[in-house]
C-alpha cells in the first residue's frame, strides 16, 4: 500500500501489534518509496527495538519530504536507534517534526538539540520530573524546540 502509486494513506496506527523488527523492517521498504505519502506512522508498544530503528532512519534518509510524526513510545530503541532518528531531524529535508521514543521503564530523560523536537510526552508512573527546562527556538539553528510537555 505505501508503495502504491495511487497510495493517498497519511496515517498509519500500529499501536500494540507485535510488529517487532523484522515487521518494522517491512513496513521501512514501504516508507522510502517516492511515492510513499504517509504524514503520521504510530508504533507504540510494536517491540521495536535498536534495529528497527536503524531500519526506520535509513527509510527517513532515502525519502525525507513525508513522514511528520513518528511515535514509538514504549519499544526499546536504545541509546544508538534514538540517535540514528534524531540525527534525521537535523536533515534540513527531513520533514519529522515530532518524534515520540519515550519507554515505559525509562528512569532519566536528558534533552539536548537531537533528541527532542516538537513535544514531550512523559505516561504512566513515569511523572517524576526534577527539572524541566524548555528552549524554543527554530529548528534551523538544532536547538531542542519542546513546545508541548505532558505530565
Amino acid at each position: 500500500v505505501l508503495q502504491s502509486e495511487n497510495s493517498s494513506l497519511k496515517e498509519l496506527d500500529l499501536t500494540n501489534n507485535d510488529l517487532q523488527d523484522s515487521g518494522v523492517e517491512l513496513l521501512s521498504a514501504g516508507l522510502k518509496s517516492s511515492q510513499c505519502k504517509l504524514e503520521i506512522l504510530r508504533l507504540s508498544g510494536c517491540l521495536v527495538t535498536e534495529e528497527g530503528c536503524s531500519s526506520l532512519a535509513s527509510a527517513l534518509r532515502l525519502n525525507p519530504s513525508h513522514l511528520k510524526e513518528l511515535d514509538l513510545t514504549y519499544n526499546h530503541p536504545g541509546e544508538s536507534g534514538v540517535n540514528l532518528l534524531s540525527a534525521r531531524l537535523e536533515d534540513p529535508h527531513c520533514s519529522l517534526e515530532t518524534l515520540r521514543y519515550v519507554q515505559l521503564y525509562g528512569c532519566d530523560l536528558t534533552l539536548d538539540p537531537n533528541t527532542a523536537h516538537r513535544s514531550l510526552s512523559l505516561s504512566e508512573e513515569n511523572r517524576r520530573v526534577k527539572k524541566c527546562v524548555c528552549v524554543c527556538v527554530s529548528k534551523s539553528e538544532r536547538v531542542c524546540k519542546v513546545t508541548v510537555l505532558l505530565i
